[in-house]
């Protein structure tokens, strides 16, 4: 848990994705796998870094528009969570309401949509 204004925010990293998928073999090839960009950010949101972690996972999102996958849930919502860790809490709201779209049985999620728009206001 990361703690953001006295509120702890899950961060999670993306499941591998359930269909077959081509061996990464080169650190660029990685670099542009939205779940990889998703894992580098989440290393990132641990060390506290958010402005490092912001464009990786904003890129990780728009590869990943039009998944409704695990991975595509976790990569919204830890953007979501980065933009609240950075006071840019009225643009988290969108990603953090596809994660909940996704998994709306996770308590995690359902319980940073609060603060978030708290926040925003």
């Amino acid at each position: 848990a990361t703690e953001f204004g006295g509120t702890s925010f899950f961060t999670t990293t993306a499941p591998a994705p359930t269909t077959a998928a081509t061996p990464q073999t080169s650190a660029s090839a990685a670099s542009t796998d939205p779940y990889a960009l998703n894992n580098q950010a989440w290393e990132l949101m641990k060390q506290h870094d958010y402005n490092a972690a912001l464009p990786l996972l904003q890129r990780a999102v728009q590869q990943l528009q039009g998944r409704s996958d695990l991975g595509t849930a976790y990569t919204n919502y830890n953007l979501g969570a980065t933009l609240i860790a950075l006071g840019r809490c009225s643009e988290a709201m969108p990603y953090l309401e596809v994660s909940r779209a996704i998994q709306p049985s996770t308590r995690e999620v359902q319980d940073s949509i609060q603060p978030a728009r708290g926040c925003s206001r």
